[in-house]
């Protein structure tokens, strides 16, 4: 189609002027989309998608201006992409300073989750710290001590021993009256087997058995039988003088009974039968000494009788006197049956008159041995004597 010069000089002006026109559109798109870029770099991948899309407009607004070197139609077409260009980059920039919010926002949930993680931190090195020393459930060695603390009530809190269901206890009682005690009770958890007191003294329920010494610094009271023995030989105590040496109680070889040891532990010094007989060496009393039998010395050959009657020569014929080293029984007194002797020469007593109402006594010790009268009287006179008994 032929164009008047003219017509065609002015269509090409007005297609230069568009595309101009659309090149400074374009270049306003393009510093948006920079301006965009700039935002939107090291944001999330919306702001990228951003970005790319401002490159894009960039592109083809470029494509624009060179369509419109020649093509009105094309420039135009341009400018309306350029438009459309701006109008994306605005979007982007929009988009972009979101992203920005959205990233600050992320920043500040990030420092916030930055704080919490911190502090989680803190309490999980403190929660580990705290186990570390804490008493482990399947066995630990403690270096400080422990307490197991009740405020109300008489008892503190039990510590159990459980051998497969057996599962006696230890607990503190500060019950009113009994100045406070450890206890150990039984399995059952119904009686208390042990009790020690805050002042020393232990209560046993049952049997207490110890295979040491005991040392007893006190009195020692028993409500029972004591018994003492060991296995295979008889029981024994030693009774300690304050010079140190002893004097050993202990039972007999067999049958009963018990002995007296000497401290050299080589003599028996008192020896008793189960029936109660005494075998020992000599017997001082400072009292008197009271006999249900009979008394037998010389292995048999005397005997002083529950009457108090004499048998045998160790009674009736030692004599002697006691500064010989004799003071017995018998000493100086006749035998049984045996006559007494005279021991004075007649005593005459005063005479009585036979035909009147006379008294002449012959009083203790004398014996009355004979009268004596005189003829052509009625007098008479008793006569005695003093006797002896050998």
């Amino acid at each position: 189609m032929y164009l008047p010069p003219n017509l065609s000089a002015g269509t090409a002006n007005a297609a230069s002027s568009k595309s101009d026109t659309a090149i400074g559109t374009a270049n306003t798109a393009l510093n948006t989309a920079n301006d965009a870029k700039t935002t939107a770099q090291g944001i999330d991948g919306k702001a990228q998608s951003a970005l790319d899309t401002a490159a894009g407009a960039v592109t083809t607004a470029n494509g624009a201006v060179a369509t419109a070197n020649g093509i009105d139609a094309k420039a135009s077409s341009a400018l309306t992409q350029a438009g459309n260009a701006v109008t994306t980059a605005n979007a982007a920039s929009t988009k972009a300073d979101n992203a920005v919010s959205t990233a600050n926002s992320v920043s500040g949930t990030a420092t916030d989750a930055k704080t919490t993680a911190a502090a989680a931190k803190a309490t999980a090195d403190a929660a580990s710290a705290a186990v570390a020393t804490a008493v482990q459930k399947g066995g630990d060695t403690m270096t400080g001590p422990l307490t197991l603390k009740q405020t109300s009530g008489a008892y503190s809190p039990q510590v159990y021993f459980n051998a497969n269901g057996y599962a006696p206890f230890i607990r503190a009682n500060n019950a009113a009256g009994q100045g406070g005690s450890i206890e150990i009770v039984n399995g059952a958890g119904s009686m208390v087997n042990v009790q020690i007191y805050d002042s020393g003294s232990v209560n046993v329920r049952g049997g207490l058995y110890i295979g040491g010494d005991i040392i007893v610094t006190g009195q020692l009271y028993a409500k029972q039988r004591i018994h003492l023995f060991r296995d295979g030989i008889y029981g024994e105590m030693g009774i300690r003088s304050t010079d140190g040496s002893y004097m050993y109680l202990r039972g007999r070889e067999g049958n009963g009974g018990m002995q007296l040891v000497n401290n050299a532990y080589n003599a028996v010094v008192v020896d008793v039968n189960d029936g109660g007989d005494i075998v020992a060496g000599s017997i001082t009393s400072r009292g008197n000494i009271f006999l249900p039998g009979h008394v037998t010395s010389g292995n048999g050959n005397g005997t002083l009788a529950e009457d108090g009657n004499t048998l045998g020569g160790a009674w009736n014929n030692r004599g002697g006197s006691a500064a010989g080293g004799y003071d017995a029984l018998n000493s100086n007194k006749a035998d049984r049956y045996a006559n007494c002797v005279y021991n004075s020469g007649l005593i005459e007593l005063g005479g009585c008159n036979v035909g009147g109402n006379n008294t002449s006594d012959c009083g203790n010790p004398y014996v009355l041995v004979g009268l004596r009268t005189q003829a052509g009287t009625n007098n008479v006179w008793p006569r005695a004597i003093y006797l002896r008994n050998n």
